[in-house]
């Protein structure tokens, strides 16, 4: 019998979760944390939605990303935040919303996937709070912290400043769209030359270079330049199969 939310309760699922997060820094009512001498908090908050960020078959779209991959997805995300700031993070805490029906594997699977990320980047979740809810949710705060004089403001470019990006450009739209049209998996391992690797539905640098920069270059009206050529990309074409 599959267990669900509704069959465990909030405090067995907070004893299912506790093994997933710091285990000095929760048990109380908050958190406690001293930043590094002479640094400052740095703090991002994203919201992600089932249906909407991710789909684990709970809403009216087709699956894409397993409970693990939306973990580590949706930790990825704020922590690219801190970085694009120039901060290090501290700590994370995470609200969980979630309809009674939902099952605790999923749960534990998501979280397994934060904490993964967390300790691949040094971090760890540190609080957080559930509730129930008709749609599956999530909202994750991440603390951060960096001296104040290496602190990236968007408002404070200027003329000559580079803007860096990392990751494949185009490749997680590409994932997206194997993920949902199955059939095109194939001819898109075989025109990469890969085998054997998983497609998931993570941030996509390219969104966030033409966002971020378009927005940064808007607010301080400085044109942008970006090379093509020098942009990390997979040298493989993606073509859309004829129906």
């Amino acid at each position: 019998m599959l267990l669900t939310l509704a069959d465990c309760g909030e405090l067995e699922l907070i004893a299912r979760l506790r093994p997933y997060c710091h285990r000095e820094l929760i048990g109380d009512d908050a958190a406690v944390l001293t930043p590094p001498v002479g640094e400052q908090l740095v703090v991002s908050t994203d919201v992600l939605v089932e249906g909407v960020h991710f789909s684990l078959g709970m809403a009216d779209v087709p699956v894409t990303m397993t409970p693990v991959d939306v973990g580590w997805r949706s930790l990825a995300a704020n922590l690219s935040d801190l970085a694009a700031m120039g901060a290090l993070p501290l700590g994370l805490t995470v609200g969980l919303a979630a309809p009674p029906d939902c099952p605790v594997a999923t749960i534990e699977g998501i979280y397994q996937g934060m904490a993964a990320c967390g300790q691949a980047y040094g971090t760890s979740i540190i609080g957080g709070d559930t509730c129930r809810s008709r749609v599956l949710s999530l909202s994750i705060t991440v603390l951060g912290s960096a001296p104040a004089e290496r602190i990236i403001y968007r408002d404070r470019a200027r003329v000559g400043d580079v803007i860096v990006v990392t990751g494949i450009h185009g490749a997680s739209r590409a994932g997206l769209e194997c993920l949902l049209h199955p059939q095109w998996q194939a001819l898109c391992l075989r025109n990469c030359g890969k085998r054997g690797f998983r497609l998931i539905n993570v941030p996509d640098p390219a969104w966030m270079l033409s966002s971020g920069s378009v927005s940064k270059c808007a607010l301080l009206a400085l044109p942008a330049w970006i090379v093509a050529m020098v942009l990390p990309q997979r040298s493989c074409k993606f073509v859309k199969p004829v129906a």
